[in-house]
């Protein structure tokens, strides 16, 4: 079941203040990521409007993370976006959200 984007955003803010795991699958490349969740935003670009790359929207996590790579690197900017754009696809289940995108699917994990 595809949810709006206030659902989203409204079950991710439960979480603050708790540890998410985002799992990001593109292009057969998986990357794995921790966020401490402090804040969630959506973020609307510049230029939205004028560029078909540029994404609508982009769901913004905010909070101290770890790049679960070979390096374990600092989240940059303290904060996860994931873009928008075109025809999405999402869905809940409890502790769980699945969201496909143009370019990748996410799944985020309350640890």
């Amino acid at each position: 079941m595809n949810r709006d984007v206030k659902e989203i955003t409204d079950w991710l803010e439960q979480f603050r203040g708790q540890e998410l795991v985002i799992t990001k699958l593109e292009q057969q490349d998986e990357d794995l990521t921790q966020v401490q969740l402090e804040e969630v935003s959506l973020d609307t670009p510049a230029h939205a409007q004028d560029d078909d790359y540029i994404p609508q929207y982009e769901l913004v996590l905010h909070g101290d993370g770890i790049v679960l790579n070979e390096n374990q690197a600092p989240l940059p900017g303290k904060k996860y976006e994931i873009p928008l754009q075109g025809d999405w696809q999402s869905s809940i289940e409890e502790s769980t959200l699945h969201l496909t995108t143009d370019r990748a699917e996410y799944t985020i994990t309350r640890q």
